[in-house]
């Protein structure tokens, strides 16, 4: 392995456990750091007013059903689900709003939103003829809750991933004259804290699935988005995923490891997603969507 030219890498993390680890196990791929920590999307009424304007538009496509179940995974603390439900979408009293926080809720979460408890997001009725099992209660809408994971819920709805699939682990390459290197972080050699980045070439056989003709550089290779996309196209729901994220449409050299946007072309290896590429959000948010269980 030879040094790489660009200068230490920023990390996130304990910079200490890390040298700590790379000494004992040699040097790290870049998804071994894990996901970047969460970021709160920006409650902005751009933001809640997409959200709103999807919700009901795929409500629609739907057939109006209720309930209608919405998952919105995200770091959000309460105050975008506040505005989004300020707002009033169409589907109000028909809709289950369900955030998924990558961490336990912000404390200040209940002060924000009326949280139910998730077995009672779905209530109940009992059915006139015992024959035909139980029904949902409708027009009780919106209840709202907070979980750690994604729910196993089935039904009409849609699933929502607001900046957080943008921040999974990914890996490292480099692409010039000689081919492929995979970017690794070694431990330093005068035994301070922090990583300096290595380059190992990689065997031919090895080389990333990068779609085209890459232009020297390094690139992100999106190994936590893929994962989470499978995982996720694995839904019970019926209706859409949409994922709101920065994007870009091909696979294009980095400037900066911290924050690669997401490569449509890599996810879309996968499953293909729905045509028409990203649709501008808000700032510099898009979203890219594709069907669960449902044809199209």
């Amino acid at each position: 392995m030879n040094p790489v030219p660009p200068p230490e890498p920023a990390l996130w993390g304990d910079p200490g456990e890390w040298s700590r680890r790379a000494r004992r196990l040699g040097p790290l791929r870049y998804s071994d750091l894990g996901p970047r920590p969460p970021a709160p999307p920006a409650p902005t009424d751009e933001l809640a007013g997409w959200l709103v304007d999807a919700a009901d538009r795929w409500w629609d496509a739907a057939g109006r059903p209720d309930p209608f179940t919405l998952v919105v995974e995200s770091a959000d603390d309460g105050s975008l689900a506040r505005r989004v439900l300020q707002l009033g979408p169409a589907c109000l009293e028909a809709l289950r709003y369900v955030l998924v926080h990558p961490q336990p809720a912000p404390p200040a979460m209940a002060g924000l939103l009326p949280l139910e408890e998730p077995v009672f997001l779905f209530p109940v009725g009992q059915a006139e003829d015992p024959d035909e099992g139980a029904q949902q209660a409708t027009g009780v809408g919106p209840l709202v809750t907070c979980l750690h994971r994604p729910p196993a819920v089935a039904g009409d709805g849609a699933y929502v991933a607001i900046a957080t699939v943008g921040r999974l682990p990914f890996d490292l390459v480099e692409y010039g004259p000689g081919g492929w290197s995979e970017i690794r972080l070694a431990a330093r050699a005068d035994h301070r804290d922090g990583l300096v980045e290595v380059a190992s070439r990689l065997d031919p056989s090895a080389a990333p699935r990068i779609p085209g003709r890459p232009a020297p550089g390094r690139y992100a290779v999106l190994t936590g988005a893929e994962e989470w996309l499978r995982d996720a196209l694995g839904s019970e729901l019926r209706g859409v995923l949409a994922v709101v994220d920065d994007w870009t449409v091909e696979s294009r050299p980095v400037a900066a490891v911290t924050g690669p946007p997401l490569a449509l072309d890599q996810l879309a290896r996968v499953r293909r997603p729905h045509p028409g590429g990203p649709q501008p959000v808000a700032g510099s948010l898009a979203a890219v969507t594709w069907a669960l269980n449902t044809v199209g």
